[in-house]
């Protein structure tokens, strides 16, 4: 099995899609995160809302902001209900010590689908090696994502952390020569692994 830039637990990454606060172990990560998988997420969650005119309500704001994140959209939360709130406020929020409570308020089974989505707790199952690789500077899934699962998996994963690269290809901003060397380094050793199997 092998992972590029992929997620372990999605509750980490609503709350880094929401805050940009991340981390792994004893490490605290704020990055820059891109805002419009806030609306994404706010997309994604507005399935789960049973209110129909609050779903339809919520999915018309994050089509607005995900096609243009300056539109105008009071009258679209003005009128949202009780249903439709508490997904708001998550996609909204800013504050990392506010994201456990609002996760508790979304709506009935999302919780339950975001753990099941979350493949943290499937690793450990899996009899197969897992290579996993991603980018250091990747704003869409925080990089500490890919060490969560490396543990989970143990010794049968490979991890390559990619200082030079974003969440799909090469980040654009400058690097060293260095450090491309370095990163492509370890490219070569997970193609290799991947050979192997």
């Amino acid at each position: 099995m092998a992972s590029f830039g992929g997620y372990a637990d999605l509750r980490h990454v609503i709350r880094y899609t929401t805050t940009g606060v991340h981390g792994f172990g004893q490490a605290r990560y704020v990055q820059l995160q891109e805002e419009y998988n806030r609306w994404k997420l706010l997309a994604l969650l507005a399935g789960f809302v049973q209110s129909p005119a609050d779903r339809r309500l919520l999915e018309e704001l994050a089509r607005r902001k995900l096609n243009n994140p300056g539109a105008s959209v009071g009258e679209l939360t003005a009128p949202l209900g009780q249903d439709g709130q508490p997904v708001l406020a998550l996609a909204l929020n800013h504050d990392e010590g506010a994201v456990d409570q609002l996760l508790a308020h979304l709506p009935p089974g999302a919780l339950e689908v975001i753990d099941r989505l979350s493949p943290l707790t499937v690793v450990p199952r899996l009899s197969g090696r897992l290579l996993i690789v991603h980018g250091a500077e990747d704003r869409t899934i925080p990089f500490t994502q890919s060490p969560r699962l490396a543990e989970a998996a143990g010794p049968r994963a490979r991890l390559a952390i990619l200082r030079s690269f974003q969440h799909a290809g090469p980040d654009r901003l400058w690097h060293s020569l260095g450090q491309r060397v370095v990163d492509g380094w370890r490219l070569v050793g997970i193609a290799d692994d991947l050979l192997d199997l």
